[in-house]
């Protein structure tokens, strides 16, 4: 009976949980021009730089934190899937994926036939 009340008093919190009392950061959107200056503060030699001209039809800072947010999302799927193809292309499986690892669809289409 004892090692029943001991086991269920290990998962009893220690200390009582609280909210934290203030935010971590804060929200900040930029501007153009502020992009412009810490682009430039990041990076000297490359600077700002925007091919397509995205933020100089922003006006407003909502859209250019939007592109930001966007920018960064995909960066991180690219990642992934980079990392994916490695993955795979090195032979790791998933268990009980396929033992045809090495047919091509062509293939198993004409074996269909």
């Amino acid at each position: 009976m004892l090692a029943h009340t001991v086991a269920a008093l290990s998962f009893a919190p220690t200390t009582p949980v609280s909210a934290p009392s203030k935010l971590r950061s804060s929200v900040v959107m930029e501007t153009v021009s502020d992009l412009k200056a810490l682009a430039t503060q990041a990076n000297p030699i490359l600077g700002y730089w925007d091919p397509l001209g995205l933020a100089e039809n922003y006006v407003d800072e909502a859209p250019i934190g939007y592109l930001r947010q966007a920018e960064i999302k995909h960066g991180r799927v690219a990642m992934a899937a980079f990392v994916g193809f490695i993955v795979q292309s090195n032979g790791v499986t998933f268990p009980g994926a396929s033992e045809k690892r090495a047919a091509r669809y062509s293939q198993q289409s004409r074996d269909a036939r």
